[in-house]
């Protein structure tokens, strides 16, 4: 028994993609970037349930910017 597909129809993953890769430019202009995180939060953590190796992750409620430090390391918050 043998399998045969039929990629002409143009369902496949890459059937859109520019082949030839002419038209792709991306452009990033930093002056118009914004910060994703809130430059200006006075941060204030929780601990999160995330862990890699010894390391615990902590998330801020206010800017939501996240940060791995040693598990046997408290954060207080002021």
């Amino acid at each position: 028994m043998s399998l045969t597909i039929d990629n002409t129809n143009g369902f496949t993953d890459n059937g859109n993609q520019n082949e030839q890769n002419d038209n792709d430019e991306r452009i990033f202009e930093l002056d118009n970037a914004k910060p994703i995180n809130n430059p200006d939060c006075e941060h204030h953590f929780v601990k999160d349930d995330d862990m890699i190796g010894d390391y615990q992750s902590w998330i801020c409620n206010g800017c939501k910017r996240g940060v791995y430090i040693h598990k046997d390391t408290k954060i207080i918050n002021s």
